[in-house]
Formats: C-alpha cells, structure tokens, sequence
C-alpha cells in the first residue's frame, strides 16, 4: 500500500504575513500622512502587477519611504511590495494607554516587552501586560514654499470656478506669445474653452483652467503660471466673466504660507461657510486682531466685526472667492465642517506650516487644564485629532487622544512635550501661554510615554554587584527606584550610565537575558528618543467590515510604523513554498489556517546540496503543510480522541528562547502525543553569523569557531529548557536515536539556511517511524473542518483537511451543526494546485484545481448544501453506505456531548469560535478546578448574558463569561458591566486562566470593601484624654482606634456592654471622614451621651456587633480580620449575649 502525504503543522513562534486595515494611517518621511488603502492606490499603476492566491501585491523600483525599526532606532526605508489581500472575517484590535488602536490580523506582530522577553509577537498572542514599541519621533522631510505652491498651483490648474488676473511685469513673456498666435485656433484646438478677445488680454483676463492650458502649451511650468497671477476672483461656469465676487491675492511668499497655515487653523476651530462666504466666531480680541491682520496681509481684503448670535462674527469681504478657495484648493469641508476638518494636504508637507496651523487651531480649540496640568484640544473630528497626534511627533511632542460624548480630545501632559509645544507651536493667546508655563512647573514624568518596562527589581542585582562604589551616593535615593515596578526612562539611563562605567555592554545584555535584532546594545532600546515602550489597555477580536486589507514590504528590517505603532511585515512555510513560486516574492501573507502541498520533487531539489553529508531514498509523495497561526488553531485541527497531525515542527527564535507560547505548544503537543522536531529560527540574527549556504550543515563549516560556540550556547539552552518538560533533544546531526531525542535544526527563514536539512528530517522521520499510520484506506473519506465561509459563485464551502479514506463529487457528506446532525451531497471539490494554500476562492483558475476525486493527505475545498451552520473543528465523514449513516450520526453526536457542555450547575459560561478551542479551554479550566456551566460555540449572546447575571446571584466568583475569539457586542458589553460581572476576552488560549485568576483575586478585594461598608466591624477605641471639644447635643470628642475599625453609624458600648450611642460624624483634621482604622485618631461626635455625665475621659469602648454580622464575619469574611479583631469579636459576642 502506498503512503499518503505526512500532516505537517508549524507551531512555536511563527512569523506569519501580516495585514492592516485599509484605514490605517501611514505616515511618510515627506511628511504626508496616507491610509493603507490610499498609499496603495497611488502606487497601483507604478509598478509590476503580480496576482496572488487572494489579492494583488505591486512590485515598485522606487517606492514611498516610510519610517521603520532598525532593532535600536527609527530610521528610514522604501517600500519594495505594496500588497492588497481578501480581509478575513475577523481582525484583531489593540489599543494603548495613549488612546490610539490599530487594526491587524491576528498573526500581525508587535515589538514588544515584558518581564524578560524583548521581541516580536503576534496580534493573538498580546497580553495586557505588555509593553508596545511606539514612534515617538517622526524625522520627517519638509518642502519648500515652491514645492507648495506647486501644488497649490496643480489644483488651480483642475478647477474652473476662478478668473485670474497677471501681474503685469510677470506676465509679460506670456502675454508676448499669446498674442503671436491665432486664437481661434486655440479655442478650435481646445486649449481654450472661449475665444480670447483683446480686451480680456489687455486687462490680464484669463479663466483659470484656460490660463493653466495656455501655459502648458506655451511651454511654462504651473508654479510659473501661478507666479504671475496677482489676483483671482470666484466665478461660476455660466458667468465665464467672472464678475461675481471680490478679488483675493494667492499666497507667494514663506511668510505668506505660514499666515495662511494660522488663518486655517483658526477657521479649523471656530469658522464655519455661510453661502461659501468665510465666517468666524470667536470673542478673543488677540485672535480677531491676527486673524485680521493675516488674512489681509495675505489675500488682501478686510475684515469686519459684527454681533453674532452668540459671539462676534468676524467677515472677511473675500465674498465667496476666499471660501472657494479654502473649499476647492485647501480641501476644507464646504458642509458639517465641525465633524469633518481636517489638517488640509499641503501643511503636512512642511513643519513650520502645520506648526502655524496647529497653532491657530489651539489659539481657537485648545485650553489649558490646571487639574491635569496639560494641554487639550477638543473636536468632533476624530480625522484631526489622530492626525494631528501623529503630526506632532515631527517635533518630539508625545500626546494622548481620547473619546468623550461627541467630541475627541488630544492631550499634551508633561515638562518635557509642554516644552517643546511652546517652542514650536506658534500660537498668539497670552492667557494660554501663561497658564501653560503654570502646567509645565507642576508637571511631572509622563506614567504614558516615560516609564520604560524595566523594574527596579531586574536591575537591581546587576548595579549592586557591577559597581563598588555606594549606590545611593551616585543616584540619590537608588534603593527606593528597586522596588519600583517601572523604572522612567531617565532614571534606567542614570543606572545604565553608572552600570555602562564599569562593565561592557555585551556582558550586561547576557545578564538582562534580552537581545535586539541586529544589536547587542539592549540598553540604547529603552533609551532612544525616537521610540517609547507604551502599555497595551485592550486586545479585542472583532468582525471585519472591510473588504480587502493591505500590507507593505519593507527590506531588512520589515517593519514601518502605522497608527502611532511600529508593526511588522516571512513565515518559515513561506520561505519553503517561495523556493519555487518566484511570483509570491518573500513575506507571503498568510490569513487563515492554510493547507500547503509541498510535492516531492521539490522536496528532493531542496535537499540536493545535501547528498555529500547523508542520502535518503524518499518513499512519501511530498508533504501536506499547515499552516497554524497560533495554538488555538492547532487545536482546531482535531479529530475525536487525538488531532490530526502527523508530525509538528516547534519553531524557536533562537535569539530569545523559550516563551509562553513556546510552553503552550509543548503542553499540546504532549496532550496530542504528536511527534516534533524543533527549528531554531533566526540564526542570521547570531552576532557575527555570515550566510554561506542555504545548507546548514555547509555554511557551519564557513563560520568563524567563536561564532559556532555561540549558537551551540544557544541551542543548549534550548536542550535545558525541552529537559524541563520531560524531553531529552540535541542538534541533529549529533542525535543516533530519534526515538528518544526530539532533534533542534538550526534555520533562517529570511536566508532560508537549514530549511534542507528540516525538510530532509520531517521527510525521513515519517516515512521511517510513522509508516503505518500513513498508510491510507481506500475506505470513504475522514475530514476535520477548518473553516466555513461564502464564496462568490459557489455560495457557502468549507475548508478540510482529509485525513484518511477518498472523498468524490456526488458523496454524501454527514456533518455536525449546533442544531444537530446533518446530511448533504457534495456538488464540487476545489483541491489546491502543489505549493498554493487552500484560502479564498479568488483567482480560482490559477490556484485550483476542480477534481471529481481527492485522496488523503490533502488540504481541499468542499461545496455542497447546507454548510453554514458546520462547526470548524469538528469531523465531516464521508459515507458510501447508507446503512452506516445512524451509526456514524450518534459518533457525531457523542462528539458534541464530549465538549459541548449545558448544565444547571454553578460555573462560568464559556463561548469560542470554535470545537478545537472549546475543547482546548475546557481541559485548561478542568484541570485548575474551575467549574463550568456551559460551553459553546458562536458569539456571546443576551441569553449568555442574562444566565451569568443569575449565577452571579449565587456565586460572584462564578458568575462571568469567557469569550474566545469572538466578537462580542458593545451593548451586551455594557450590560455585563453594570451588573457587576465581566466578559474575559482574549486570543490566546494560555492567558484565559491567568485572567481568570486575575479577576477573581480582585473580585475578593470588591466583596472585603463591600463587607466592610455592610457590616459592623469589632473595634476597641479610647476617649483621649484633654480632647472633649462639646459636651452633649452632640458631644465631640477625640478617639483613638486601638483594634479594627469604626464607621458613621456604628453603635458604642462600654467594656461592661452599657450602651452609649451611635457615632454621627467623624473627622481628622476638619476634614469629614466615614471610617477610622486602628492606629488613627480623630474626632466622633454622638446625639446620646453627655461627656462628664454618662462618658468621661480616658474610658475604653467597644462597637456593638448585631448577631447577624457577627455570624456572618465569623463565617464567611474570616479572612477579613485579624487575630486581634477575631478575639475581640468573640468578647463582644459575650457581652451581646448577657
């Protein structure tokens, strides 16, 4: 019996193409900022168009710049690839303390740190403990005034609303060529649309778009055309005279552009168009006196101050010239301005411009706020605010955006951002400059954009122990900054100075167990000016309601900054499908769970520089790939009792280790018992290490001996780590038995060195030790769903992996559905051509292939009837026999009832996207002791949201929802909420519990603080001697709490259990306050006792405990008190009692 192909899947840290939503802003080095979408638009007709499984990618020669991550600082780089791709049906969002998000894919990695891990991870696999690298300077490039008035110039050339007048001087070589030539041939020929008559080219009379044609045809440039214009005026195209409105000058010269960047900005904040004639309302006198001054020194025309509505109206007598203008060439909204401003095109393209714009803006919109002692500006355009947060970082200035009702605010916080505000914004309010110095001396370190993700801890052991000399004598207060769990950047840099003294860099590194791509220098990376380490607040999956989602290839370091974030841009399968699909180019993206053909051809091409180390006689027909992005997805690739993989490849970045998903992956595999060998990814990142051959074995010979000691450190720290999980590994060409030791390969995936020796290991361990399990019945078809989704054309297909047997058109198919069991007939099968994943059907002819038979191992795609409601990673059999239908339907559904949980018990409600991750989460839950109510797959729903409510009322520790994957509604979000319970979300299966945990400890601490407003606390207190302030009605005077605590409303008694009466006040220092703890003093005040009559001096009194807090403290808060308050407790009980 022949074998089948060997199911591959790819676990560990994997590099996986990535993808942006079309929305996202990226900001160029030219100083424009561009939607994802907008920047491949432009660059769509430039460049070679190569057509993919499901999109399109342009190959440039000389693509946009854009900002990107060297491993220490930001610098500069060209996009080579602009790609546009089928969005999938979810993304991922995630959002950092400074208010800005970005939405990815989920495989889309991040730069981020923490605790000890540096590095890169994937949308799915962020926790809201990590740090994220941000941009926090932009070194951009700015235009000049010609450049500007270019553009100016090319957007008057495409509108006919304006009449121009020339200079007369200027204009005096054009107006010498126009006249030598025949003018109704000029108007025959087009290149005017009426005839010139002598009295218009007397006066220097031209309708713009006319003007601009002539110049053309006459051989003049447009920024020479717009240096002669003295003068336009509005008109419309039925008054081709153009005698409708007054005359406004164009802008010339720097200082012109500059007032005209502050006049827009003003407008930006309190203008508005009335008829497209331009308006302000504003009572600032300083604003209306340089508003005015500007807009005459630059266009010309005055102004004049009525009585508004509500404020004055400044009208500038530009009629509707100046607001056709502002309209037409400026790009300002002609309608709902308030909601839709934005920064207008041509101010981006120069600091000094956009720093005048946003100084009339603030001048308009911005306060200054002494609470928070910062900067704020206000819109109802979410455009301007994100805009403008990204603009800012031209000057070093870090701010932060948030959402508040109808309107967006952006906020400047701190000396050292305020500062530069100052400096370079050029804003004329006095009061605002002067309340603005006030914030900057009572402004502090920025707990957004300052802290670094060091803790004092992890530095501590190395400052002690590197230096001899007295800590606290160099950095004041040292001890204190140990124990703090992040360190402000100045203070790391201090202690990393202090270290930097005594002890090299490299050294240092390998303490702090942190390496950076291409640089041994770790410290620079939370220092740099150009980049900040900002913690992440929120990861949520939610729908895509985009089409298409795009990505851009940036050579080296394949990363660029996008949103106010530094995301990244080749997986290790991409690297084996792109030795022989030239057309993919590197970095393919992967979206979804794929299943990729490796044939054995190319296996054996691949292996060839191989043949003079070792030889094998191949037996398989190639190799089935897949692709998982994350453990979650692996999981997914089930099948009842085990999965179905044959063999997993665990990549490790070498460079980093072992880390949480590493764990993970290890944890499955074990539960699975899938066999692995690990490949130890990124050894082009070994300082040192030069790429000699794509054989691995090959280019070790080349290396220099100091260079192979360090990857051997390095993969022996890896055998010490795979020793802890019960497994014995070595690099694999030291291993004699591969029965007992898992075999570490050392790879690249961006050189692509050692992929031979890899696929030569996953090939011949296969076809040498799992033999009989490739053998493949003739049998009907076994297949696990890995996706289910509409195609155009075909209506609604899945996605499987056929494990075993033969699937045909025309089979009967039997399958599971939340509802039940179901039946269909296969109409079509799509299996993918060799080295193609089986993704979207798009481009269809190119990457599938219709076949009436698929055999096992294959990745294939199904349609047939009734698939919606097919749950991904579930089993879909075949059957040939009629007779095995009932049998096979109560195997499905003893399945379901395996995983599938509904109960009446008390537990948590768990919701996932799919039976892989239900399964995987229930076995992680069970295991930690955590009781579960009900388990299922689909979205969170007002059922699952009014079931938790009511277990809540049982057990608040039981009552939440846990949702895996999916997108859950803002209202039922809310609704969770304000009832007191959370919904946990998240990507990765390995954090659900740490959150879990996390909220019941905290959900501990809300009951303590609820306890202890509900109920009666023991406490002793003691009338301090010389402090009776009022005798009676109400007597006042002072206590000191000796044991537990008092509250307003607590009734006292003696030690002999006489009552006094109920504490009515309590105060310390004449500041009201409604409890006092042991060891505090303060003043009570009492309606009852008469001081000198029923209380005196220097007695002692307990609280009087009601029975039922007394049972209920005793019995359910024990832990609440101490042995003294719990001793207490009993005494007072006895003396209730009497």
């Amino acid at each position: 019996m022949a074998l089948r192909q060997p199911i591959v899947t790819i676990l560990g840290h994997v590099d996986h193409g990535k993808c942006i939503a079309p929305d996202t802003l990226i900001p160029l080095t030219s100083g424009e900022v561009l939607s994802a979408e907008k920047l491949y638009e432009i660059y769509s007709n430039k460049g070679e168009i190569i057509e993919i499984d499901d999109g399109l990618v342009i190959k440039v020669e000389n693509g946009p710049e854009v900002f990107s991550f060297d491993g220490r600082r930001l610098v500069k780089k060209k996009i080579t690839h602009l790609w546009k791709r089928v969005s999938p049906s979810n993304l991922v969002r995630v959002k950092i303390a400074s208010g800005h998000d970005v939405i990815v894919t989920k495989e889309h990695p991040f730069f981020i740190c923490r605790d000890d891990f540096i590095g890169w991870k994937s949308a799915s696999e962020l926790d809201k403990n990590d740090f994220i690298l941000v941009p926090a300077y932009l070194n951009t490039d700015s235009k000049d005034i010609d450049e500007i008035k270019k553009l100016v110039a090319d957007r008057l050339s495409q509108i006919d609303n304006f009449v121009a007048f020339l200079d007369k001087y200027k204009s005096k070589d054009f107006i010498s060529i126009l006249l030598s030539r025949n003018r109704s041939k000029l108007k025959r020929d087009g290149i005017t649309s009426i005839y010139l008559h002598s009295d218009a080219i007397k006066k220097r009379r031209f309708r713009i778009k006319d003007l601009f044609n002539l110049g053309s045809y006459f051989g003049f440039s447009n920024l020479e055309i717009y240096n002669m214009i003295s003068s336009i005026k509005n008109s419309s195209e039925e008054k081709l005279g153009g005698h409708t409105s007054n005359i406004i000058r164009l802008p010339q010269t720097n200082d012109d552009f500059l007032k005209l960047a502050y006049i827009v900005g003003v407008f930006a904040g309190d203008g508005s168009f009335n008829n497209r004639m331009v308006f302000l309302h504003n009572n600032d006198i300083e604003i209306q006196n340089r508003y005015a001054r500007f807009i005459y020194e630059v266009f010309r025309i005055k102004t004049k101050v009525k009585d508004g509505h509500t404020c004055k109206l400044v009208v500038a007598y530009g009629g509707a010239t100046l607001g056709r203008f502002f309209i037409d060439i400026l790009g300002l909204p002609s309608k709902n301005k308030s909601a839709a401003i934005n920064v207008p095109y041509i101010f981006l393209l120069n600091k000094r411009l956009f720093a005048s714009f946003m100084g009339g803006w603030f001048d308009t919109d911005g306060y200054v706020s002494h609470l928070n002692r910062c900067i704020e500006i206000t819109s109802k355009s979410k455009n301007i605010i994100e805009l403008s947060s990204i603009l800012l970082l031209q000057f070093g200035i870090l701010s932060k955006i948030y959402n508040k009702g109808n309107y967006w605010y952006l906020r400047i916080a701190n000396k050292p951002y305020i500062d530069r505000f100052l400096e370079f914004i050029d804003f004329v309010h006095k009061k605002k400059r002067s309340r603005i110095s006030t914030a900057i001396d009572k402004s502090s370190t920025s707990r957004i954009f300052d802290l670094s993700p060091v803790s004092g801890a992890s530095i501590k052991e190395i400052v002690t122990r590197h230096s001899n000399k007295n800590i606290n004598d160099k950095i004041p207060f040292a001890s204190k900054y140990f124990t703090y769990t992040s360190l402000s950047r100045q203070k790391l840099g201090a202690f990393l100075k202090l270290i930097n003294n005594t002890e090299s860099n490299k050294e240092i590194n390998q303490e702090l167990n942190k390496e950076v791509i291409k640089s041994n220098d770790i410290n620079a990376i939370f220092i740099e000016e150009s980049i900040r380490f900002v913690k992440i607040v929120e990861i949520e999956t939610i729908e895509s309601k985009y089409d298409f989602v795009y990505d851009f290839t940036v050579p080296d370091t394949s990363n660029f900054v996008a949103n106010r974030f530094i995301v990244h841009n080749t997986s290790l399968l991409d690297a084996i499908r792109s030795t022989t699909v030239a057309a993919r180019e590197a970095g393919a993206i992967t979206q979804h769970i794929g299943a990729s053909e490796v044939p054995l051809s190319v296996i054996q091409e691949r292996c060839r520089p191989l043949s003079k180390f070792m030889n094998i006689n191949f037996t398989i027909p190639g190799l089935l790939f897949i692709d998982t992005p994350g453990h979650a997805a692996f999981t997914n690739l089930r099948k009842r009792g085990g999965n179905i993989a044959d063999i997993a490849i665990l990549v490790v970045d070498i460079t980093q280790g072992f880390q949480p998903q590493t764990i993970e992956a290890l944890e499955i595999l074990k539960e699975y018992r899938t066999p692995f060998v690990v490949a130890a990814n990124k050894i082009d990142l070994i300082t040192g290490w030069k790429n000699r051959s794509s054989c691995f074995l090959e280019s070790a010979k080349l290396q220099r001996q100091e260079i192979l000691n360090d990857l051997d450190a390095k993969i022996y720290t890896l055998v010490g780590e795979l020793s802890k999980y019960g497994f014995q590994a070595d690099r694999f060409d030291r291993v004699t038995d591969f029965t007992k030791t898992v075999a570490i390969i050392p790879v690249s995936a961006k050189t692509q060195e050692g992929l031979p020796e890899l696929l030569m290991m996953i090939s011949g361990l296969a076809q040498k030790f799992l033999e009989s399990q490739l053998k493949s019945s003739e049998g009907p078809g076994k297949c696990n769903i890995m996706e289910v989704k509409f195609e155009k054309g075909l209506g609604v297909t899945a996605d499987v992996i056929l494990y075993d047997g033969i699937i045909k058109k025309g089979d009967t198919i039997i399958f599971a559905t939340k509802s039940g069991i179901k039946t269909t007939k296969v109409r079509g099968l799509l299996k993918p051509k060799p080295l193609v994943e089986m993704r979207d059907i798009k481009g269809a002819a190119d990457r599938f292939t219709y076949v009436d038979e698929v055999h096992a191992a294959s990745g294939l795609k199904i349609f047939a009837p009734e698939l919606e409601d097919a749950l991904p990673g579930s089993s879909l059999y075949v059957v040939w026999n009629e007779s095995e239908i009932d049998k096979i339907k109560s195997e499905l559904e003893n399945e379901l009832k395996e995983i599938l949980i509904k109960t009446e018990n008390i537990g948590i409600i768990i919701k996932a996207d799919t039976l892989g991750s239900l399964e995987a989460i229930i076995k992680l839950l069970e295991s930690e002791g955590v009781k579960i109510r009900k388990a299922d797959v689909g979205p969170v729903s007002k059922t699952d949201v009014l079931e938790a409510d009511s277990i809540r009322q049982q057990d608040r520790y039981s009552g939440l929802i846990i949702a895996f994957n999916v997108s859950v509604d803002p209202v039922l979000e809310e609704e969770a909420r304000q009832k007191g319970f959370p919904i946990i979300k998240s990507n990765i299966i390995y954090s659900i519990l740490d959150q879990l945990k996390e909220w019941r400890e905290q959900e501990k601490i809300r009951e303590q603080q609820e306890a202890m407003q509900e109920y009666v606390f023991p406490a002793k207190i003691k009338f301090l001697p010389g402090y009776a302030f009022r005798a009676n009605k109400p007597a006042i005077f002072g206590v000191e709490v000796l044991i537990g605590r008092i509250k307003q409303g607590d009734t006292l008694m003696k030690e002999d259990g006489t009552e006094i009466g109920t504490v009515k006040s309590i105060q310390v220092e004449k500041q009201s306050r409604t409890e006092l703890k042991a060891g505090e003093q303060g003043a009570i005040s009492m309606d009852e006792p008469t001081i000198g009559r029923h209380i005196f001096e220097g007695e002692v009194y307990l609280t009087k405990v009601p029975l039922k807090h007394a049972l209920a403290l005793q019995n359910k808060y024990k832990q609440f008190l101490t042995g003294q308050e719990l001793d207490l407790l009993d005494q007072i009980m006895r003396l209730t009692r009497k």
